[in-house]
């Protein structure tokens, strides 16, 4: 069962007509934003202290990452001391166990003794790793402290430059009452 629809030749070119008109207003009307973009007004004394802001804020940033670099290149080489300091531990332990006791009693008390000498000397660049690592853990912090803070008055200003472009006839100072009174 098919279903046809009819249209008599004269009704037909008013239906294409109006299709095409509709088609062509809808292709030629381009979508137009009524408000300007953010990016085009230049920036108010504020937005400039609050940029200044950000910009020492970065700066301090590029520092702590520095610092956290250097920080890390220290651990670096105190792993290293450290593993100097366990082959020189392993040495001295094969030097005893191929010692013969009765005759070099007196080099296995002085390999003991730098046995623990360097014992001590690990015990301290563990200390040490702590010691880097929560400075690290630490800078790390103040930076995601920092990056908050930026973002923070990235925000702010984006806010203020809505209102300045929602409420054009409200001074700033009064925007804070408006709010209260749409929010009775």
């Amino acid at each position: 069962m098919a279903m046809t629809i009819e249209i008599e030749p004269a009704g037909a070119h008013i239906v294409v007509s109006v299709l095409i008109m509709t088609i062509a207003l809808i292709w030629s009307t381009a979508f137009t934003d009524s408000l300007p973009a953010l990016g085009d007004t230049p920036l108010t004394a504020t937005e400039l202290s609050h940029r200044r802001n950000q910009e020492t804020m970065k700066k301090q940033i590029a520092c702590l990452e520095r610092n956290r670099q250097l920080a890390f290149a220290e651990v670096c080489r105190v792993y290293a001391r450290r593993i100097k300091i366990d082959e020189n531990i392993h040495n001295l332990k094969e030097g005893i166990k191929k010692a013969e006791l009765p005759r070099d009693i007196g080099r296995v008390a002085e390999m003991k003794k730098r046995i623990r000498h360097c014992w001590k000397e690990q015990e301290d660049c563990y200390g040490m790793v702590d010691d880097i690592s929560r400075r690290m853990y630490l800078m790390l912090m103040q930076r995601l402290t920092l990056r908050r803070k930026i973002d923070w008055l990235d925000m702010q200003m984006e806010c203020n430059r809505l209102a300045d472009i929602l409420y054009p006839q409200i001074p700033f100072e009064l925007l804070d009452d408006v709010k209260e009174d749409v929010k009775k």
